[in-house]
């Protein structure tokens, strides 16, 4: 009688227990495109049973259990000193303070044999310093860039590429999440007395360097939409209190072209995804960028989306070339006569599990 041979497949272990997330990064408030990227990854994975704390970077108090203060020492090392846990670090900025944060967190994962992950949301402004970290990036398990120019930057800087995973940090909103911001009543009279509508946000906008979201160009626009379209509504929303000086610059442009009716500055956290299902078109001006998460929750509500063609745009962006207000203008118009889609929201959340499936791969 001949023999049969077997070919034994490898078998998944099934954990005894959930297995631990420590997230790294700021978690809401204040409200940012990474902030919510990381609240929803949380709501995310704990859905999916992952037992998840954040170590958050912010200075603001939270009142969730589950999120560390970055100032609380104890709870701090007990979350990244455990065993059986993924570490999550999100990076959206390159000071030498956050880079020494991210190397010694590194360590750490690799002292108690844990498995990094590490998001770049934006490209790094001092690609010298992203050069001296290249050795260090080495003990990381796997890398995601939100978008593959960051991806190209990354491999630029001595980074292996098949350890870099191209993953946009667009998370679908949950409906049942709470703790929703709401948007203020002035906001709601400016938007239902004006048509169409534009919106646009920004965050920790500097004080004395370029005009990186492109605030000063929305008021441009407002003058070169105003005689066409007479109650047009432009909504530029800064969802970072601190940086209020640098919008009150702009009170005098915007009084001297008389466009007060028009244009409306809100330096206040808000629930932007609401501000984004009530207007006709997004605008992203910006001189460089991530993956916009705003951008890409407009594209999912059916909002008409134009954006600076400073980095690749998911499709159905119309794009303009960056800084000119004169094909800003075009662009938006063209949007205009679009409104919005008639094709109903993608309920998908592909993205978010690209990640866990990036999770379970460790």
């Amino acid at each position: 009688m001949g023999t049969i041979a077997l070919k034994l497949m490898p078998m998944k272990v099934k954990r005894s227990g959930p297995r631990r997330l420590v997230i790294i990064g700021g978690y809401p408030p204040p409200v940012g495109g990474v902030s919510i990227h990381i609240k929803r990854l949380v709501e995310k994975a704990f859905e999916d049973g992952y037992c998840c704390e954040v170590i958050d970077s912010s200075s603001n108090e939270k009142s969730q259990p589950y999120v560390i203060n970055k100032r609380d020492y104890s709870r701090l090392l007990k979350a990244l000193l455990r065993r059986d846990k993924i570490i999550h670090i999100h990076v959206s900025d390159t000071s030498k303070m956050k880079a020494f944060i991210f190397l010694t967190v590194s360590v750490i994962g690799k002292v108690t044999r844990s498995p990094t992950v590490v998001t770049f949301h934006s490209e790094f402004k001092n690609p010298r310093l992203l050069e001296s970290t290249a050795t260090f990036m080495k003990s990381i398990s796997r890398i995601i860039a939100v978008g593959p120019h960051i991806r190209e930057k990354l491999i630029s800087s001595g980074i292996d590429s098949r350890r870099i995973s191209v993953i946009p940090a667009f998370i679908s909103p949950r409906t049942d999440s709470g703790n929703q911001l709401d948007i203020p009543e002035s906001v709601k009279i400016f938007m239902s007395t004006h048509s169409p509508i534009i919106c646009a946000n920004a965050y920790d906008i500097p004080s004395n360097k370029d005009d990186f979201y492109g605030v000063g160009m929305c008021v441009e626009l407002c003058d070169s939409l105003r005689e066409e379209y007479p109650r047009v509504g432009i909504l530029v929303v800064n969802q970072n209190a601190y940086m209020h000086d640098w919008m009150l610059r702009l009170r005098d442009k915007i009084e001297e072209r008389k466009l007060q009716e028009n244009l409306m500055m809100l330096n206040e956290p808000v629930n932007f995804f609401s501000v984004i299902q009530r207007s006709d078109v997004f605008i992203r001006p910006t001189l460089t960028d991530g993956d916009s998460i705003s951008l890409r929750e407009a594209l999912y509500v059916g909002t008409s989306v134009v954006a600076s063609d400073v980095v690749p745009r998911p499709e159905g962006t119309i794009l303009f070339k960056t800084k000119s207000i004169e094909d800003l203008t075009s662009s938006v118009k063209a949007a205009i006569n679009c409104r919005k889609q008639n094709s109903p929201p993608k309920r998908t959340d592909s993205f978010a599990e690209r990640i866990m499936d990036l999770y379970e791969s460790l």
